[in-house]
């Protein structure tokens, strides 16, 4: 019984040792893009579509939106993990929700 609860405690050791093994080198490729996008006319439904439909993506850990109803172009900025998700995959993400409405102008 010892001999199965050893093995059952180092098993435990060594999974939380690997997890935060991997949690440690997802922090270390996580970055932040501002997207510049043409084509959004509301915060509720458009900014809404495009924050999920980036969210959707693997990789991407948030998105916030800076809609201004009084510019044709509005700001999402995404963190996200660099090694799993990349600008360009993003961009393509953006550019076909809604039947390619929205159109990516700048990525900083």
């Amino acid at each position: 019984m010892k001999v199965f609860a050893t093995l059952i405690f180092s098993f435990f050791l060594i999974t939380s040792c690997n997890e935060s093994t991997r949690q440690s080198s997802r922090t270390t490729s996580n970055a932040s893009v501002e997207i510049s996008i043409q084509g959004m006319t509301c915060e509720k439904m458009c900014g809404g579509t495009v924050c999920r439909g980036l969210e959707k993506l693997e990789g991407v850990n948030s998105t916030e939106l800076a809609f201004n109803p009084e510019n044709p172009i509005d700001l999402v900025t995404v963190n996200f993990d660099s090694s799993i998700v990349s600008a360009k995959e993003m961009k393509e993400k953006v550019e076909s929700i809604a039947g390619g409405v929205y159109k990516v102008k700048e990525i900083n």
